[in-house]
């Protein structure tokens, strides 16, 4: 026997909007046993899009925060936030944070000060929902100066490092390393020409293969 067109079934708000329910069919099914009666789900819902609104914006950090809106037919598994430069699209460059169920809120902290646009979707098992309200958000840059110095135990090395930011955003680590071995090295060679020289009267020095050599009365003799 021919199957029955699909119903559907559609109301509206006090306000006048549109709403969507899920609607059970009846369907008949036919087989070589004979007529048998089902029902059967006619749509499958995904989310409604969210509802984003900008709540605080300091330096190059920026908060925000989400109503959801109707979950469909499934209940609500997570949100996807997605926010990109101005001028940039949003099928070629993005940034995408995935947040969970019960998760309303976010600071996103952004190095680079530019103009952004931040969007965000509803997510449950029967899909995606759409995109929500666009957020124009423009973040500036902060002055930041942090200095780190750092020591071992060790008598042998010490370490210092400075770390800070420039007025162009960059950030410059300057390492300057004192090593105490090539110092004590520098001392004892400085010795042993003394004491050889003081003893030969004559000294000739050169520098070969990475070594200090040194030619006086007697045979070469190296350090």
């Amino acid at each position: 026997m021919p199957t029955p067109p699909p119903t559907w079934i559609h109301g509206t708000t006090p306000s006048g909007h549109l709403e969507r329910a899920p609607t059970r069919v009846p369907v008949t099914a036919a087989t070589v046993w004979g007529d048998s009666d089902s029902t059967t789900r006619g749509t499958s819902v995904p989310p409604d899009p969210p509802v984003v609104e900008l709540k605080e914006v300091k330096d190059n950090m920026f908060s925000l925060a989400w109503t959801p809106g109707f979950e469909g037919d499934s209940p609500i598994v997570g949100f996807i936030l997605e926010y990109k430069a101005l001028n940039a699209s949003w099928d070629s460059t993005k940034t995408v944070v995935e947040f969970g169920p019960n998760q309303t809120d976010a600071t996103i902290l952004e190095m680079n000060p530019s103009t952004y646009n931040v969007r965000i979707f509803a997510r449950n098992s029967l899909g995606t929902s759409n995109a929500s309200n666009v957020l124009t958000i423009t973040t500036t840059k902060t002055d930041l100066h942090v200095d780190i110095f750092e020591t071992t135990a060790s008598t042998d090395s010490r370490a210092a490092a400075s770390v800070e930011e420039s007025h162009k955003g960059h950030v410059a680590v300057v390492v300057v390393p004192v090593v105490l071995v090539v110092l004590i090295a520098a001392i004892l060679a400085t010795w042993q020409l003394r004491r050889m020289k003081q003893n030969r009267g004559s000294l000739a020095m050169w520098l070969r293969g990475g070594a200090i050599r040194f030619r006086g009365s007697e045979p070469l003799e190296e350090l």
